[in-house]
């Protein structure tokens, strides 16, 4: 399972919770998984109405597409070309004028001509060189807002935790087999609306702030004995315990229900997070205490 499926998606599934608490590993600028974690990233922003927060990544995540789609067409057009030659000169009554128009060819396309079948040519190594570079720094780009994307996704967090909280509910909705009914027949119908999309725009933000979390270089140890799980619950050692009578509450309702049981569902900070479980904030250092006075979380 993925990191968020293993932890925010407690809400959405009866998998057991990960408790482990060791930290995860950075996504590299130039290792295999940095374009499909950054995509990802991207698609989640957008989702979430903060598509503009890492335009300049995009851009850059761009052209690298861009180089190598015009890379490899210059190429297979290159083959074409000589393809086509050969089997001219092949057929040609004057095989020689056919031979020199084939060569004039060649001189044309040769920089784009692997040297050997299956080998990428010399333009087209140059080009994935350039590729790669562009990919690096979409990378980098994105992790040096990861601060600030982070901050972001708090709000976004606080924002859906806050809707969920405030949704009024009918008493009998916590006993009833059928409680998306129940909650539709009522007078608080909008409120099953409202479970639906901040449940799904919390696991999604989650997401989005595991991969900037990685890809930003935030991964902040997490004190004491808390597990990754914390970054969703401060109250974690009370999500822990309380699993089992989760599972047996419908799907749209786990949010609520975890913010009613004190799980102190959001999007935390190890500097909030006590290591015992204890859901009360630590006591910040001076450090923390400065970058909370210029607006952080």
């Amino acid at each position: 399972m993925t990191t968020t499926a293993s932890v925010a998606a407690w809400l959405g599934s009866n998998d057991e919770p990960d408790s482990t608490f060791h930290p995860l590993r950075e996504i590299e600028p130039d290792g295999p998984d940095a374009v499909p974690a950054l995509r990802r990233l991207l698609a989640d922003l957008d989702a979430l109405g903060a598509p503009s927060m890492l335009t300049d990544a995009k851009l850059a995540l761009e052209k690298s597409s861009e180089i190598n789609q015009q890379a490899a067409s210059r190429q297979n057009a290159a083959i074409q070309r000589i393809t086509e030659a050969r089997q001219r000169a092949a057929l040609a009554d004057d095989t020689i004028a056919a031979l020199e128009a084939m060569a004039a060819e060649q001189r044309d396309a040769e920089p784009w001509l692997p040297v050997q079948p299956g080998q990428d040519s010399p333009l087209m190594s140059e080009a994935r060189r350039l590729s790669r570079a562009s990919v690096q720094r979409a990378v980098m780009l994105a992790g040096g807002k990861g601060d600030l994307i982070y901050r972001k996704l708090q709000e976004f967090a606080a924002d859906a935790v806050d809707q969920v909280g405030a949704a009024p509910l009918p008493e009998k909705v916590w006993v009833t087999p059928e409680p998306a009914a129940l909650v539709m027949r009522s007078e608080h119908a909008e409120s099953w609306t409202t479970l639906l999309m901040q449940g799904d725009r919390f696991m999604r933000l989650h997401e989005a702030a595991d991969l900037t979390r990685r890809l930003g270089g935030l991964l902040s140890e997490l004190p004491g004995a808390a597990p990754r799980l914390a970054f969703q619950y401060r109250a974690w050692l009370t999500a822990q315990q309380q699993f089992e009578e989760l599972r047996t509450v419908a799907r749209p309702l786990r949010l609520r229900w975890a913010i009613d049981h004190g799980w102190q569902p959001g999007l935390w900070r190890p500097d909030q997070i006590n290591g015992n479980g204890d859901p009360t904030p630590t006591p910040l250092t001076i450090g923390a205490r400065l970058k909370h006075a210029v607006g952080g979380a």
